[in-house]
């Protein structure tokens, strides 16, 4: 069984993190893939917590809860 999950993976050389997402659920879907990028120094809780309520939202609907 698939986790969703966020990804937030350091890129130090090109000075920015690349954020993926898995929002795919057996037999509902969802995503896989990239969703977004932001300068290393600009990783914050609010630029986290954007993304991990994204993903929450993505399974969600997927599920019909939302």
């Amino acid at each position: 069984m698939t986790t969703p999950a966020v990804e937030f993976i350091a890129q130090p050389e090109a000075g920015r993190v690349l954020i993926n997402e898995n929002s795919a659920l057996p037999f509902v879907g969802g995503y896989i893939g990239a969703v977004g990028q932001c300068p290393l120094g600009d990783v914050t809780g609010d630029v986290v917590e954007k993304y991990l309520l994204d993903a929450t939202r993505n399974v969600l609907r997927g599920t019909g809860v939302s």
